[in-house]
Protein backbone atom coordinates (compact mmCIF):
# COMPACT_ATOMS: atom_id res chain seq x y z
CA UNK A 1 0.00 0.00 0.00
CA UNK A 2 1.43 3.38 -1.22
CA UNK A 3 0.86 6.33 1.68
CA UNK A 4 -1.28 7.76 -0.74
CA UNK A 5 -3.68 4.82 -0.63
CA UNK A 6 -3.43 4.85 2.94
CA UNK A 7 -4.09 8.89 3.58
CA UNK A 8 -7.12 8.24 0.89
CA UNK A 9 -8.01 4.97 3.15
CA UNK A 10 -7.84 7.16 6.27
CA UNK A 11 -10.03 10.30 4.73
CA UNK A 12 -12.71 8.01 3.46
CA UNK A 13 -12.93 6.00 6.58
CA UNK A 14 -11.84 8.04 9.88
CA UNK A 15 -12.03 11.51 8.22
CA UNK A 16 -14.89 11.60 7.62
CA UNK A 17 -16.66 10.93 10.97
CA UNK A 18 -14.97 13.89 12.48
CA UNK A 19 -16.57 16.83 13.08
CA UNK A 20 -13.56 18.87 11.65
CA UNK A 21 -13.31 17.15 8.81
CA UNK A 22 -13.05 20.20 6.09
CA UNK A 23 -9.94 20.89 8.42
CA UNK A 24 -8.15 17.50 8.34
CA UNK A 25 -8.74 17.31 4.19
CA UNK A 26 -6.86 20.43 4.13
CA UNK A 27 -4.00 18.94 6.29
CA UNK A 28 -3.98 15.43 4.40
CA UNK A 29 -3.69 17.46 0.79
CA UNK A 30 -1.01 18.65 1.84
CA UNK A 31 0.51 15.15 3.12
CA UNK A 32 -0.30 14.16 -0.58
CA UNK A 33 1.59 16.61 -2.53
CA UNK A 34 4.80 15.48 -0.20
CA UNK A 35 7.00 13.24 -1.49
CA UNK A 36 5.77 10.39 1.37
CA UNK A 37 2.67 10.10 -0.45
CA UNK A 38 4.48 8.00 -3.34
CA UNK A 39 6.42 5.88 -1.03
CA UNK A 40 5.13 2.61 0.41
CA UNK A 41 3.94 3.27 3.82
CA UNK A 42 6.10 0.31 4.93
CA UNK A 43 8.99 1.83 3.76
CA UNK A 44 8.67 5.10 5.71
CA UNK A 45 11.10 5.79 8.31
CA UNK A 46 11.64 7.72 10.89
CA UNK A 47 14.36 9.64 9.02
CA UNK A 48 11.88 10.12 6.36
CA UNK A 49 9.43 12.08 9.12
CA UNK A 50 12.24 14.05 10.47
CA UNK A 51 13.17 15.28 6.09
CA UNK A 52 9.59 16.24 5.99
CA UNK A 53 9.35 18.11 9.37
CA UNK A 54 12.56 20.13 8.51
CA UNK A 55 11.11 21.24 5.27
CA UNK A 56 8.07 22.37 6.89
CA UNK A 57 9.49 24.06 8.94
CA UNK A 58 11.03 25.66 6.34
CA UNK A 59 7.92 26.42 4.43
CA UNK A 60 6.32 29.44 4.33
CA UNK A 61 2.20 30.58 4.84
CA UNK A 62 0.97 30.88 1.11
CA UNK A 63 -1.37 33.46 2.34
CA UNK A 64 0.27 35.31 5.12
CA UNK A 65 3.98 34.55 3.54
CA UNK A 66 5.40 33.92 6.79
CA UNK A 67 6.84 30.44 7.78
CA UNK A 68 4.46 28.29 9.40
CA UNK A 69 4.66 28.06 12.67
CA UNK A 70 5.81 25.24 14.91
CA UNK A 71 2.02 24.21 15.95
CA UNK A 72 1.03 23.95 12.76
CA UNK A 73 3.61 21.41 11.45
CA UNK A 74 2.98 20.02 15.20
CA UNK A 75 -0.63 19.29 14.31
CA UNK A 76 0.67 17.86 11.07
CA UNK A 77 2.41 15.57 12.76
CA UNK A 78 0.12 14.25 15.29
CA UNK A 79 -2.51 13.41 12.27
CA UNK A 80 1.15 11.55 10.68
CA UNK A 81 1.20 9.93 13.78
CA UNK A 82 -2.59 8.86 14.12
CA UNK A 83 -2.67 7.44 10.38
CA UNK A 84 -0.12 5.01 11.50
CA UNK A 85 -1.27 3.93 14.26
CA UNK A 86 -4.79 3.28 12.62
CA UNK A 87 -2.98 1.51 10.01
CA UNK A 88 -1.50 -0.58 12.40
CA UNK A 89 -4.57 -1.66 14.61
CA UNK A 90 -7.27 -1.31 12.51
CA UNK A 91 -5.75 -2.05 9.12
CA UNK A 92 -3.56 -5.42 9.88
CA UNK A 93 -0.37 -3.60 8.57
CA UNK A 94 2.77 -5.09 10.49
CA UNK A 95 4.85 -1.86 10.53
CA UNK A 96 6.22 0.58 13.64
CA UNK A 97 5.21 4.12 13.63
CA UNK A 98 7.89 6.44 12.40
CA UNK A 99 6.65 8.97 13.82
CA UNK A 100 7.50 7.92 17.35
CA UNK A 101 10.68 8.00 16.68
CA UNK A 102 11.28 11.73 15.92
CA UNK A 103 11.62 15.14 18.11
CA UNK A 104 8.56 17.03 17.95
CA UNK A 105 8.40 20.44 17.36
CA UNK A 106 7.19 22.79 20.84
CA UNK A 107 3.98 24.35 20.03
CA UNK A 108 3.89 28.04 19.95
CA UNK A 109 3.39 29.61 23.11
CA UNK A 110 0.22 30.89 24.29
CA UNK A 111 -1.39 34.03 22.50
CA UNK A 112 -1.57 36.91 25.05
CA UNK A 113 -3.09 39.25 22.37
CA UNK A 114 -6.05 41.47 24.37
CA UNK A 115 -8.93 43.11 22.94
CA UNK A 116 -7.90 46.98 23.74
CA UNK A 117 -10.96 49.72 25.20
CA UNK A 118 -10.21 51.63 21.90
CA UNK A 119 -10.27 48.68 19.58
CA UNK A 120 -13.32 47.58 21.50
CA UNK A 121 -15.19 51.02 20.52
CA UNK A 122 -14.13 50.71 16.79
CA UNK A 123 -15.00 47.06 16.27
CA UNK A 124 -18.65 47.91 18.05
CA UNK A 125 -19.22 51.24 15.83
CA UNK A 126 -18.31 49.58 12.71
CA UNK A 127 -20.73 46.72 13.40
CA UNK A 128 -23.73 49.09 14.20
CA UNK A 129 -22.74 51.01 11.29
CA UNK A 130 -22.80 47.24 8.92
CA UNK A 131 -25.59 46.57 6.56
CA UNK A 132 -26.31 42.60 7.98
CA UNK A 133 -27.08 43.31 11.99
CA UNK A 134 -25.76 39.99 12.50
CA UNK A 135 -22.39 41.12 12.84
CA UNK A 136 -22.90 43.32 15.66
CA UNK A 137 -24.83 40.76 17.59
CA UNK A 138 -22.00 37.92 16.85
CA UNK A 139 -19.35 39.76 18.00
CA UNK A 140 -21.19 40.92 20.96
CA UNK A 141 -22.02 37.11 21.90
CA UNK A 142 -18.28 35.75 20.86
CA UNK A 143 -17.21 38.33 23.92
CA UNK A 144 -20.00 37.97 26.56
CA UNK A 145 -20.55 33.82 26.18
CA UNK A 146 -16.65 32.95 25.23
CA UNK A 147 -18.68 30.90 22.77
CA UNK A 148 -16.33 29.29 19.64
CA UNK A 149 -17.35 30.68 15.97
CA UNK A 150 -18.55 27.53 15.10
CA UNK A 151 -20.41 27.15 18.36
CA UNK A 152 -22.31 30.93 18.05
CA UNK A 153 -23.08 30.17 14.27
CA UNK A 154 -24.51 27.07 14.65
CA UNK A 155 -26.78 28.34 17.39
CA UNK A 156 -30.78 27.27 17.07
CA UNK A 157 -33.37 29.47 18.70
CA UNK A 158 -34.63 25.85 19.84
CA UNK A 159 -31.29 25.96 21.94
CA UNK A 160 -32.04 28.69 23.57
CA UNK A 161 -33.72 29.53 26.78
CA UNK A 162 -34.16 33.24 27.59
CA UNK A 163 -36.00 33.26 30.61
CA UNK A 164 -33.41 30.71 31.94
CA UNK A 165 -31.19 32.43 30.24
CA UNK A 166 -29.09 29.55 28.99
CA UNK A 167 -27.89 28.39 25.49
CA UNK A 168 -27.50 24.52 25.00
CA UNK A 169 -24.92 23.64 23.06
CA UNK A 170 -25.37 19.52 21.78
CA UNK A 171 -21.84 19.19 20.31
CA UNK A 172 -18.80 20.93 20.78
CA UNK A 173 -15.04 20.73 19.55
CA UNK A 174 -14.58 19.19 22.10
CA UNK A 175 -16.92 16.17 21.67
CA UNK A 176 -19.17 16.88 24.45
CA UNK A 177 -22.43 19.06 25.20
CA UNK A 178 -22.67 21.51 27.67
CA UNK A 179 -24.69 24.69 28.54
CA UNK A 180 -24.17 28.18 28.87
CA UNK A 181 -24.92 30.63 30.81
CA UNK A 182 -26.03 34.28 29.33
CA UNK A 183 -25.22 37.43 30.75
CA UNK A 184 -28.14 39.83 30.85
CA UNK A 185 -26.32 41.59 27.92
CA UNK A 186 -26.61 38.69 25.87
CA UNK A 187 -30.48 37.88 26.96
CA UNK A 188 -30.87 41.79 26.16
CA UNK A 189 -29.44 41.44 22.54
CA UNK A 190 -30.82 38.21 21.49
CA UNK A 191 -34.68 39.54 22.19
CA UNK A 192 -34.17 42.18 20.55
CA UNK A 193 -32.89 40.14 17.60
CA UNK A 194 -35.16 37.36 17.86
CA UNK A 195 -36.51 36.41 14.79
CA UNK A 196 -38.66 32.94 13.60
CA UNK A 197 -35.61 31.46 11.24
CA UNK A 198 -34.18 27.73 12.99
CA UNK A 199 -30.76 29.23 12.94
CA UNK A 200 -29.68 32.42 15.03
CA UNK A 201 -27.46 33.38 12.23
CA UNK A 202 -26.95 33.22 8.89
CA UNK A 203 -23.27 33.76 8.45
CA UNK A 204 -21.13 30.45 7.80
CA UNK A 205 -17.85 29.90 8.97
CA UNK A 206 -15.81 31.72 5.35
CA UNK A 207 -18.09 34.16 5.24
CA UNK A 208 -17.74 35.66 8.95
CA UNK A 209 -14.18 35.45 8.70
CA UNK A 210 -14.21 37.43 5.16
CA UNK A 211 -16.40 40.30 6.73
CA UNK A 212 -14.27 40.01 9.95
CA UNK A 213 -10.65 40.27 7.77
CA UNK A 214 -12.11 43.37 5.82
CA UNK A 215 -13.41 45.53 9.07
CA UNK A 216 -10.08 44.48 10.33
CA UNK A 217 -8.13 45.73 7.62
CA UNK A 218 -10.07 49.04 7.08
CA UNK A 219 -9.98 49.70 10.85
CA UNK A 220 -6.21 49.40 11.04
CA UNK A 221 -6.55 46.78 13.72
CA UNK A 222 -3.61 44.33 13.30
CA UNK A 223 -2.85 40.61 14.81
CA UNK A 224 -6.29 40.63 16.16
CA UNK A 225 -8.27 37.22 15.03
CA UNK A 226 -12.03 36.55 16.06
CA UNK A 227 -10.90 34.06 18.19
CA UNK A 228 -9.17 36.45 20.08
CA UNK A 229 -13.19 37.36 21.06
CA UNK A 230 -13.18 34.09 23.14
CA UNK A 231 -9.93 34.62 24.86
CA UNK A 232 -10.89 38.30 26.08
CA UNK A 233 -14.61 36.61 27.84
CA UNK A 234 -12.81 33.83 29.33
CA UNK A 235 -10.05 36.64 30.75
CA UNK A 236 -13.19 39.03 31.78
CA UNK A 237 -14.50 35.85 33.40
CA UNK A 238 -11.81 36.45 36.21
CA UNK A 239 -11.40 40.05 35.93
CA UNK A 240 -14.66 41.40 36.23
CA UNK A 241 -16.67 38.57 37.29
CA UNK A 242 -14.49 36.99 40.03
CA UNK A 243 -15.39 33.36 38.59
CA UNK A 244 -13.24 30.65 39.94
CA UNK A 245 -11.03 28.32 37.65
CA UNK A 246 -13.59 25.58 37.56
CA UNK A 247 -16.85 27.52 36.87
CA UNK A 248 -14.51 29.34 34.13
CA UNK A 249 -14.13 26.25 32.71
CA UNK A 250 -17.82 25.01 32.82
CA UNK A 251 -18.94 28.15 30.69
CA UNK A 252 -15.87 27.87 28.54
CA UNK A 253 -15.96 23.88 27.50
CA UNK A 254 -12.44 23.50 28.21
CA UNK A 255 -11.59 19.75 29.80
CA UNK A 256 -8.20 20.96 30.82
CA UNK A 257 -7.38 23.59 32.89
CA UNK A 258 -4.34 24.11 31.79
CA UNK A 259 -5.78 24.70 28.13
CA UNK A 260 -7.74 27.34 29.95
CA UNK A 261 -4.62 28.96 31.64
CA UNK A 262 -3.44 29.37 27.89
CA UNK A 263 -6.36 31.10 26.83
CA UNK A 264 -6.04 33.20 29.80
CA UNK A 265 -4.35 36.35 29.71
CA UNK A 266 -5.28 38.37 32.59
CA UNK A 267 -4.18 42.59 32.76
CA UNK A 268 -2.01 43.12 35.27
CA UNK A 269 -3.44 46.28 35.97
CA UNK A 270 -7.32 44.53 36.80
CA UNK A 271 -5.34 42.35 38.83
CA UNK A 272 -4.14 45.14 41.03
CA UNK A 273 -7.45 46.92 41.05
CA UNK A 274 -9.09 43.56 42.58
CA UNK A 275 -6.59 43.04 44.93
CA UNK A 276 -6.85 46.48 46.24
CA UNK A 277 -10.47 46.23 46.79
CA UNK A 278 -9.93 42.53 47.91
CA UNK A 279 -7.45 44.72 50.30
CA UNK A 280 -9.95 46.99 51.45
CA UNK A 281 -12.61 44.51 52.23
CA UNK A 282 -10.04 42.65 54.56
CA UNK A 283 -8.98 45.73 56.57
CA UNK A 284 -12.81 46.57 56.92
CA UNK A 285 -13.42 43.03 58.29
CA UNK A 286 -10.35 42.71 60.69
CA UNK A 287 -10.80 46.32 61.97
CA UNK A 288 -14.59 44.78 62.98
CA UNK A 289 -12.65 42.42 65.18
CA UNK A 290 -9.61 43.77 66.13
CA UNK A 291 -10.51 46.48 67.74
CA UNK A 292 -8.31 48.50 70.63
CA UNK A 293 -9.06 47.02 74.09
CA UNK A 294 -8.43 48.34 77.41
CA UNK A 295 -5.76 47.16 79.51
CA UNK A 296 -4.63 47.74 82.86
CA UNK A 297 -0.77 47.30 83.49
CA UNK A 298 0.19 46.88 87.34
CA UNK A 299 4.25 46.90 88.37
CA UNK A 300 5.76 45.35 91.18
CA UNK A 301 8.62 45.49 93.35
CA UNK A 302 11.00 43.00 91.29
CA UNK A 303 10.00 44.96 88.06
CA UNK A 304 7.69 42.67 87.42
CA UNK A 305 4.37 43.03 85.44
CA UNK A 306 0.98 42.19 85.53
CA UNK A 307 -1.66 42.88 82.26
CA UNK A 308 -5.35 42.60 83.17
CA UNK A 309 -8.25 42.69 80.14
CA UNK A 310 -11.31 42.66 81.84
CA UNK A 311 -12.96 42.26 78.76
CA UNK A 312 -11.55 39.24 77.60
CA UNK A 313 -11.76 38.07 81.43
CA UNK A 314 -7.94 37.16 81.34
CA UNK A 315 -5.14 38.39 82.96
CA UNK A 316 -1.24 37.69 82.53
CA UNK A 317 0.99 37.84 85.27
CA UNK A 318 5.19 38.00 86.15
CA UNK A 319 5.83 39.89 83.18
CA UNK A 320 9.74 40.37 83.10
CA UNK A 321 11.54 42.75 80.50
CA UNK A 322 9.69 46.15 81.57
CA UNK A 323 6.77 47.52 80.26
CA UNK A 324 7.19 47.80 76.75
CA UNK A 325 7.96 44.35 76.68
CA UNK A 326 5.13 43.70 79.16
CA UNK A 327 2.91 45.69 76.42
CA UNK A 328 4.42 43.28 73.21
CA UNK A 329 2.77 40.55 75.01
CA UNK A 330 -0.55 41.98 75.89
CA UNK A 331 -1.21 42.72 72.22
CA UNK A 332 0.31 39.35 71.50
CA UNK A 333 -2.34 37.43 73.85
CA UNK A 334 -5.06 39.77 73.04
CA UNK A 335 -5.03 39.02 69.50
CA UNK A 336 -4.55 35.27 69.92
CA UNK A 337 -7.77 35.53 72.33
CA UNK A 338 -9.72 37.27 70.13
CA UNK A 339 -8.41 34.33 67.45
CA UNK A 340 -9.06 31.26 69.35
CA UNK A 341 -13.13 32.61 70.09
CA UNK A 342 -13.62 33.22 66.35
CA UNK A 343 -12.38 29.55 65.79
CA UNK A 344 -14.72 28.53 68.53
CA UNK A 345 -17.53 30.44 67.12
CA UNK A 346 -17.84 32.32 70.71
CA UNK A 347 -19.01 35.52 70.51
CA UNK A 348 -15.66 38.30 70.89
CA UNK A 349 -16.69 41.25 72.93
CA UNK A 350 -16.90 45.03 72.06
CA UNK A 351 -14.24 47.01 73.92
CA UNK A 352 -15.51 48.72 77.57
CA UNK A 353 -18.12 46.11 77.68
CA UNK A 354 -16.56 45.28 81.13
CA UNK A 355 -16.65 48.14 83.44
CA UNK A 356 -14.75 47.59 86.91
CA UNK A 357 -12.34 49.75 88.84
CA UNK A 358 -8.79 48.80 88.57
CA UNK A 359 -5.87 50.57 90.53
CA UNK A 360 -3.27 49.48 87.47
CA UNK A 361 -2.30 52.07 84.81
CA UNK A 362 -5.28 51.94 82.27
CA UNK A 363 -4.19 52.17 78.43
CA UNK A 364 -5.77 50.91 74.90
CA UNK A 365 -3.75 48.39 72.96
CA UNK A 366 -4.42 47.50 69.55
CA UNK A 367 -3.85 43.62 68.63
CA UNK A 368 -3.04 44.65 64.85
CA UNK A 369 -0.59 47.79 65.82
CA UNK A 370 1.99 48.51 68.24
CA UNK A 371 0.09 51.95 68.82
CA UNK A 372 -2.03 52.19 72.44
Amino acid sequence: MTFKQALDEYQSRVSILKRGYETEVHKLSVLKRSILSSMDISSIKGHHIASYRDSRLASKNPKTGNLLTSSTVLSELNLLSHIFDTAILEWGIEIENPVKKVRKPKPNAARERRLSSREEKQIFNYARKYPNPELLVIILIAIETCMRQSEILGMKWSDIDLKKRIVRLHMTKNGSSREVPLTETAVSTLRKFQHNNEFVFTYKSCGLKTVWKTMINRLGITNLRFHDLRHEGISRLFEVHGLDIVSAATISGHKSLSMLRRYTHLRASNIVKKLGKQQKKSHQAVAQVFNPYPVYLTKFKDNAWKVEVPDLSCSLSNLKGGKHQAIIEAKSFIATEVLRRIGLSQSVPAPDSYLTKHLGERILIDPMTMQH
